[in-house]
């Protein structure tokens, strides 16, 4: 099933997917710290680390004449302030015309660089196999056991070029691949700075992370003759917090979409 066609806009539609992760959960959003008292009154203000929330804390409580001390906690998690509008365009999508082509597969109008960057995808996953000796497979679209949740992978790994047993009907794959072909500026400060790219589409990989199972999912910046950018993402905290937003996502997504189903 090749990606952007009729059939694989079919398969997705209405299906939430990793490219648009960072509309269930804003990247550094997880994590966060408060202080909270026994009955439940907090400071007001989610903190970025434990050591913040804890200075918190102990300046709250020297001002406390008297009552309940506060302590640092975690925050609650909270979605993604775009994660209504995206519930919106999937009920869209599953209630009326799939998306057209012209459109990518995170909904964005197709550009001029965009257009470009698929043209040298190509060469950039070969790129991937001479470097790193792995074999590649490209794939349409894969989903979690559920089927509630999607990702488009680049590719997936399949296994070292040499080795000698190889079944294409029946591969084992055991990572994927992100690949990205951007601009020469981007790309410059990708290399510059490695954290920048994986800030750009953490929420992507970590996504594809949960959807496939996999343990680890190489994400690569490629803009010949500049020297490309390979980073290998593994499991993490914000990939357990990825997965707790997905599951309050879903909860508000089938909350809605069978509501509107019932006015239909």
């Amino acid at each position: 099933m090749e990606q952007g066609s009729d059939l694989w806009h079919e398969i997705k539609r209405g299906v939430p997917s990793s490219s648009n992760f960072d509309r269930i959960l804003t990247p550094g959003a997880g994590g966060r710290f408060t202080c909270v008292d026994r009955i439940g009154n907090t400071c007001g203000t989610k903190h970025t680390s434990l050591e913040a929330a804890e200075k918190c804390s102990k300046a709250l409580n020297k001002r406390l004449a008297d009552g309940v001390p506060f302590a640092p906690q975690k925050a609650p998690l909270e979605l993604a302030a775009a994660h209504k509008r995206y519930i919106a365009e999937l009920i869209g999508e599953l209630k009326c015309a799939h998306t057209p082509n012209f459109f990518t597969g995170s909904g964005n109008l197709r550009t001029g660089p965009m257009e470009e960057g698929a043209r040298r995808e190509p060469e950039a996953r070969d790129w991937y196999e001479r470097t790193t000796n792995q074999r590649l497979q490209q794939v349409g679209f894969i989903q979690t056991e559920d089927l509630r949740f999607g990702c488009s992978p680049d590719s997936l790994v399949v296994g070292h070029l040499s080795a000698p047993l190889f079944d294409d009907e029946n591969p084992t794959y055991i990572g994927g691949l992100e690949l990205k072909c951007p601009q020469p500026t981007r790309h410059v400060e990708y290399v510059m700075d490695t954290g920048e790219l994986l800030n750009d589409y953490k929420h992507q990989v970590h996504g594809s992370l949960i959807v496939s199972g996999f343990d680890w999912w190489d994400l690569v910046s490629y803009c010949p003759p500049l020297p490309a950018v390979k980073l290998r993402v593994v499991r993490d905290e914000y990939t357990k917090q990825l997965a707790e937003a997905m599951e309050l996502f879903w909860d508000a997504f089938t909350k809605y979409r069978d509501l509107i189903e019932g006015m239909i």
